[in-house]
């Protein structure tokens, strides 16, 4: 361990442990901390093989691990993670001009798109991706998502590559624009741990959550309904730019019509007032209301995965006069 690349006037190190099921590559001094700028023109790393495969041992079930940042975005340019080439092999992770900018692999015979397509890194903010291979099919995840799938991915042969690039490509075009805080090269399918790793990253991901398109409207100023005032199910009355519960003899219910996909994470942000009694972030299961967060009085927030059942989003308290103020969901 301990070898040496340079390339493009960076020069970075790296661990390198060939115990099966382990990381076979990272790049030490891009994880984790300040991160490794590439330049977008000249920047990148060369893992060098000279004549024997650059990363040993990845085989047919293997990983890839990014927490990157674009710092721009063109659908009108390849923009490569990694490309591994040499002999028969090559394997290349890139946003692919040739596919609309989307996100997909290459491996020597055409470019294998993510379905549903996807390019990720356009909004400029921090992601952490992780790309699995097992056999003929890539998977992808975002944040600890999982989001895309891949297929017909058989001809790589990755490890008769005899030359990698991180940040562009083995012929030097291609460049990436952005920053990596983490490259990890795995040799196993990291499927079952890429919640783990997500939640395990120990950089600072204050910024991820704007990485997410707000899925409710901002401050809940449109698309719900609930209880009215006179307590019957209709359109809520008081849209003055809040999901208002109102005083009433009765509880009070407040939906928003936005649908929350079951198994992804969400963060809430909200400013909550007059809380005269216990109100609560609730989904519906059908036969009853699943609570899932108690709110509490101002400027708060929580995240949380959303659970199965009735994807919309309800607050709801008791008779006694009560009001709250949601601001944005991401």
């Amino acid at each position: 361990m301990g070898a040496k690349f340079s390339g493009g006037g960076a020069t970075v190190f790296h661990d390198r442990t060939d115990t099966p099921g382990e990381i076979t590559r990272e790049l030490v001094n891009a994880s984790d901390g300040a991160g490794l700028h590439f330049d977008g023109t000249s920047g990148y790393i060369d893992i060098p093989g000279s004549g024997s495969a650059p990363v040993v041992g990845l085989g047919t079930k293997l990983s890839f691990e990014f927490i990157v940042q674009a710092s721009s975005y063109s659908a009108g340019a390849n923009s490569y993670f990694v490309d591994f080439s040499g002999s028969s092999a090559r394997f290349v992770f890139a946003n692919s001009a040739d596919d609309s900018g989307n996100l997909a692999i290459f491996d020597g015979t055409a470019w294998r798109v993510f379905s549903p397509a996807v390019k990720v890194v356009d909004d400029l903010v921090v992601h952490h991706l992780v790309v699995t291979v097992s056999g003929s099919t890539a998977t992808l995840y975002d944040n600890g998502n999982q989001i895309a799938t891949a297929t017909g991915i058989g001809a790589h042969n990755i490890d008769g590559a005899t030359d990698a690039n991180i940040g562009r490509s083995v012929s030097a075009h291609s460049y990436f624009n952005g920053t990596l805080y983490r490259t990890r090269f795995w040799n196993r399918d990291v499927s079952a741990d890429v919640q783990s790793l997500y939640e395990s990253a120990s950089i600072d991901f204050a910024d991820q959550w704007g990485s997410h398109t707000k899925v409710l409207d901002a401050n809940f100023n449109s698309g719900y309904d609930g209880w009215n005032t006179s307590n019957t199910w209709a359109t809520q009355t008081n849209t003055s730019s809040k999901m208002q519960l109102a005083a009433s003899a009765a509880d009070q219910y407040c939906r928003n019509s936005v649908v929350l996909t079951e198994g992804k994470r969400y963060r809430f942000e909200y400013t909550a007032t007059a809380l005269t009694s216990t109100v609560v972030f609730s989904t519906h299961t059908g036969s009853g209301y699943d609570d899932l967060h108690t709110i509490t009085a101002g400027s708060q927030n929580f995240e949380l995965v959303w659970p199965s059942g009735n994807g919309l989003v309800y607050i709801r308290s008791g008779s006694i006069p009560s009001a709250v103020t949601p601001d944005d969901v991401f």
